[in-house]
């Protein structure tokens, strides 16, 4: 009996230390400039010649700039622990500054796919911006 206790805890610690690391290596694999490359808007696309843009991430802290030269940025926090992959933003300037904006993302290679939330409003469960959504679908390409 002690021994199945024993090994049910010790997969309980493998298991929440795996997801840590997750988190870690997300962190780790974000740093850097990504290129804006699509973006929809509660079922409005961006035409093509008007997505410019970059995000940078920088050890907990992001910074963005638009293709209208506005610039921003705050701090964020992964949970690789939810499906799809989570993160908490927080801008610290603007309108939203100190709020969390709930956003999902997917990390592949060099391809990063974010979809998220107005402030305020639940985190998106999927990879859409329809209709009257309030939720930004962005997806950029890290930069060379």
């Amino acid at each position: 009996m002690r021994t199945k206790i024993l090994t049910v805890l010790a997969i309980g610690l493998f298991l929440g230390a795996d997801g840590k690391d997750d988190a870690k290596n997300d962190h780790k694999k974000l740093q850097g400039k990504w290129m804006l490359t699509s973006a929809v808007m509660s079922g409005n696309e961006i035409p093509k010649d008007q997505v410019k843009g970059e995000l940078e991430f920088k050890d907990n802290k992001y910074s963005y700039t638009t293709g209208e030269g506005e610039t921003g940025g705050g701090t964020f926090k992964l949970d690789t622990s939810k499906k799809p992959e989570a993160m908490d933003a927080v801008p610290s300037e603007g309108p939203a500054k100190g709020e969390t904006v709930q956003v999902i993302y997917e990390l592949d290679g060099d391809n990063l796919k974010i979809c998220m939330a107005s402030p305020g409003t639940k985190r998106p469960k999927e990879f859409k911006a329809d209709g009257d959504s309030n939720q930004w679908l962005l997806t950029y390409k890290r930069a060379k």
